[in-house]
């Protein structure tokens, strides 16, 4: 680099020399020289201009003075400076330049090159500082511009950028600065061995604390100056098999006997693996010599002292390093690992190497500290320790569960512990998930049992539900037909009205009882949830001030398939629940999710994995106990005072979720709150229709003909006489049989059918196929005492004209009436 800068300098210094002698001679040059002559002179100029723009390193010109008169465009990108700024400045506003290791300001080379004369080397180490202040480091020469005569007329620097080199080379020494200090400092001895040599060319400084001697004068001393001959004969033995690749690993591993200065002999354990040069051939070797001399002396110490008491070392030693537990002495006095077998190595991942010297807080083993001092406590108690677990870390950090065993054991007079540890992770870890099996088959046989309790029960409720719709449908219709000749003002008319009442009530009742019984939905369509959430919060926030209502609905929820009017009823029992539960107020949070489900989580309510919307209501209450938890769904149980509630408000909630093919579940501790989360399956994006407005009860009466089918007699009446006061003609059938036989001869006569769905021998849904049979247009009105179940969608599927459930008011008979005789007639 620096003749290269050398050479440059030398162009540059011709290019300046040339530079002045024109400016001399620019007065005479027109009269003393020939045009052919100055035109080559100036064509010369031209070229060392082109020369000086082409050069990769930085240059700058300066006259005798220091001021800068010349600069290449690699000097201008490095110092910041143009040309034309630059121009008749000093070169130190120019080229700064600083030690780069103390920072202090470089002499300034032009005075040292015009005291001179020659070329001068700057600093080494040399920062240049830029416009910007950006800094490079850099290598740079001065030298001197002279005329014709041999004067000094200026100085022309030449300087490289060398950050990017200076940076590697400065990585490089810290590097080998490293090394060199842990190999200096290292309590082994490390070496290398060249074969052509066959002499030592490197040995590690602490060759001097073991051997005595230097490791100057180690590498002038020949193997058999170092080493007993059975020694060296051993080692070449050894270093051919590994030179030629006959040793596993390519790492060979022995002890050896070396002499010391005074000429004693040390015992070490020789580690050594091959040095190859570019084609793979072996040509020397380099290892670590460790000194076990004291180590191997107090081993035998050991042995000799403790030789009635180990009369089978060999077995002893054998069971020690092949049982596949693993096996550890400890000593005492400071935790440090005496010995440790191959099956602690297993286990633990550390190396007999890497353990010995060393003590468990140093590596880390203990999990938990505390049960390595319960260990020592149980000992120093009991002498011994049995089937102890514990937990341990190993060296890649994972977490194993152990069964220690452990007792006392004497070294050279020393107290030690011998630990047996046996790994029963996996076995911890069956019992953890058998156990957790356990406890989800339990759970689940638990659901299961639950379920199957309450569909039994629910099958009761609903029949006992529908028997009373058909007796609350008898007294209703004979108010009914009361009220219609009855004067308002007469004394009764308030009675009846009263009676009608009460059938209302009675019919709320049998409603929950239905709703618990899933026996049915009365008018499912695609709802939002948000909306039902929204209507029915806003209506209980106003009635219950107390209560904070806090709504987290998603934007994103999927349409859900429902009777509206039964959620409400689901949203304001649970609203009511709550508040029940928060006598002085509190907070009611309310959020709505996408979710799907899998078969695990869907397995113990019967329902199918998919998915679904979850609506959660959580509030701030009194909470409940597991016991209570257990029955919350069940019909009739309530944690009210007698006369306070009938105990239908949850079961009602089970009920209709259930009956939506949802599922419904509770977490709830005593005053932590109450949180009921329910799914209900999800619809693909669909139209969602407006709620229709409630209708006034008004009567649209007729003059058709209509064929009333029921097996009891009671409703069979009074819904004849209904019918008959609206004006239609009635015929009626007591059952299913007679109702197809009356039709068969009746039928054009018979505009509408109201069929009772509950009949036996022949069901509403057998009758209602065999009048479409007889009739494929045939009107039928299906009328029940259970609500809309799967059995009657089923029907209304088929092609049935509409749903009636009892008890029922005579103005809703005559709308629904005149809904499908009218909707008929307007298709005719």
């Amino acid at each position: 680099m620096k003749d290269q800068g050398k050479k440059q300098a030398e162009l540059l210094e011709e290019n300046s020399r040339l530079r002045f002698k024109i400016q001399e001679l620019a007065q005479v040059i027109e009269k003393s020289i020939p045009r052919e002559d100055l035109e080559e002179l100036q064509q010369r100029e031209e070229h060392m201009r082109l020369m000086l723009r082409s050069i990769g390193d930085a240059v700058i010109a300066t006259d005798r003075k220091g001021q800068v008169i010349q600069m290449n465009p690699a000097a201008e990108a490095m110092t910041g400076w143009s040309v034309d700024e630059a121009l008749g400045k000093p070169l130190a506003a120019v080229f700064h330049i600083v030690n780069a290791t103390t920072r202090t300001i470089v002499e300034n080379p032009v005075d040292r090159v015009i005291e001179t004369g020659h070329v001068v080397d700057l600093a080494n180490h040399t920062m240049l500082i830029a416009r910007d202040g950006a800094e490079y480091q850099i290598m740079d020469s001065a030298a001197p511009i002279r005329n014709d005569y041999g004067e000094v007329r200026g100085v022309i620097l030449v300087f490289s950028d060398v950050t990017e080199k200076y940076a590697i080379q400065e990585s490089l020494r810290k590097s080998e600065e490293k090394y060199r200090l842990v190999v200096d400092n290292a309590n082994d001895v490390i070496w290398t061995f060249d074969l052509e040599s066959m002499s030592f060319t490197y040995v590690s400084p602490s060759t001097t604390r073991i051997f005595g001697y230097t490791p100057e004068q180690a590498m002038q001393r020949t193997l058999d100056d170092a080493c007993p001959p059975e020694t060296i004969k051993q080692l070449w033995d050894n270093f051919g098999k590994l030179r030629t690749g006959r040793i596993r690993g390519d790492r060979l591993v022995m002890e050896v006997s070396h002499y010391t200065v005074t000429g004693d002999t040390r015992l070490l354990e020789l580690s050594a693996t091959p040095i190859k040069n570019k084609e793979g051939v072996v040509v020397g070797f380099s290892g670590v010599s460790r000194d076990i001399t004291d180590r191997k002396r107090a081993e035998r110490e050991r042995e000799e002292a403790l030789q009635a008491l180990r009369l089978s070392e060999e077995r002893y030693r054998s069971a020690f390093h092949t049982s596949p537990d693993a096996l550890s002495i400890v000593r005492t006095a400071d935790g440090l690992y005496f010995d440790v077998n191959e099956g602690f190595s297993t286990l633990t991942g550390y190396s007999r190497e890497e353990v010995l010297g060393e003590t468990t807080a140093e590596l880390k083993i203990w999990h938990d500290p505390a049960d390595r001092e319960r260990l020592y406590s149980i000992l120093a108690a009991e002498g011994s320790v049995t089937n102890m677990e514990a937990l341990f870390r190993t060296k890649d950090g994972s977490i194993k569960t152990g069964l220690l065993s452990a007792g006392f054991l004497e070294i050279d007079g020393e107290p030690h512990i011998q630990v047996i540890t046996r790994d029963i992770t996996e076995e911890k870890q069956l019992e953890a998930q058998r156990e957790t099996e356990r406890k989800e088959r339990l759970d689940l046989e638990r659901r299961l049992l639950h379920a199957q309790k309450l569909e039994s029960i629910g099958t009761l409720a609903g029949g006992i539900a529908h028997d009373f719709n058909n007796l609350l449908m008898g007294i209703q219709g004979c108010a009914s037909l009361m009220l219609l000749d009855l004067d308002p003002a007469h004394p009764h008319y308030r009675r009846l009205k009263h009676i009608e009442e009460q059938v209302a009530s009675g019919a709320t009742l049998t409603g929950q009882l239905l709703g618990f019984a899933r026996g049915g939905r009365y008018e499912i369509r695609p709802t939002s949830i948000n909306e039902i959430v929204e209507k029915t919060a806003d209506m209980f926030g106003r009635a219950k001030k107390e209560v904070s209502i806090h709504k987290k609905l998603s934007l994103h929820c999927r349409p859900v398939e429902i009777d509206r009017t039964q959620m409400e009823q689901v949203f304001m029992n649970l609203y009511v629940n709550a508040w029940q539960a928060m006598p002085k107020g509190g907070d009611l949070f309310l959020e709505t999710a996408n979710v799907v489900l899998d078969a695990r989580q869907t397995a113990p309510f019967q329902i199918e994995p998919g998915r679904y919307v979850k609506i959660s209501v959580m509030d701030t209450g009194i909470g409940m106990d597991e016991k209570t938890r257990e029955r919350i769904f069940d019909p009739f149980f309530s944690t009210k005072a007698m006369g306070r509630g009938a105990g239908l408000g949850l079961a009602t909630v089970y009920g209709i979720v259930r009956g939506h093919k949802g599922m419904i579940s509770v977490y709830s501790e005593p005053d932590r709150g109450t949180s009921f989360s329910i799914y209900l399956p999800a619809l693909d994006q669909v139209a969602i229709e407006k709620e229709a407005r409630v209708q006034q009860p008004i009567l649209l009466r007729g003059v058709e003909t209509i064929m009333l089918v029921d097996d009891e007699d009671v409703v069979l009446d009074v819904s004849r006489e209904l019918l008959e006061s609206l004006g239609y003609r009635v015929y009626t059938a007591g059952g299913g049989r007679e109702a197809l036989e009356l039709y068969k001869e009746k039928k054009d006569a018979i505009d509408l059918v109201i069929l009772d769905m509950i009949m036996p021998c022949i069901s509403g849904s057998i009758a209602f196929d065999r009048l479409k049979e007889m009739n494929p247009g045939v009107r039928v009105l299906l009328s029940s005492g259970y609500s809309i179940n799967s059995e009657a969608k089923e029907i209304l599927d088929r092609g049935c004209s509409g749903f009636l459930q009892k008890p029922f008011h005579l103005s809703l008979l005559s709308r629904k009436i005149r809904e499908i005789l009218d909707a008929e007639a307007n298709v005719m």
